[in-house]
């Protein structure tokens, strides 16, 4: 039979925007970016399916960090990069409307 069931998870989860990209890769799903209503984000959170426990993706050089926004497509390179296109959100000088993230 179909059931739903609660897991307790560890660690800082995705905090519930909206319009956020998300994606499977292997036992963990990524979430990035989103809109609260009124400020767009560009964080990375992953969530691992095995662990169930949740951690924020820190990237390695901040003058690449994507720009924070909603509604962006999101797919899988491979086994270990994630791409993020398009969506809706304010440019800054200091961010790239694509990005690809390796974990």
């Amino acid at each position: 039979s179909e059931l739903w069931l609660s897991r307790e998870t560890t660690g800082p989860p995705h905090p519930g925007l909206y319009r956020h990209a998300s994606l499977l890769i292997g036992d963990v799903t990524y979430f990035f970016g989103g809109h609260d209503g009124k400020s767009y984000y560009n964080s990375l959170h992953q969530l691992d399916l095995e662990q169930l426990m949740w951690r924020i993706a820190q990237p390695r050089h901040t003058s690449h960090a994507p720009m924070k926004k909603r509604d962006c497509g999101m797919v899988s390179f491979g086994q270990d990069k994630l791409v993020l296109f398009a969506g809706y959100g304010i440019p800054s000088p200091r961010v790239h409307p694509g990005s690809i993230f390796i974990p």
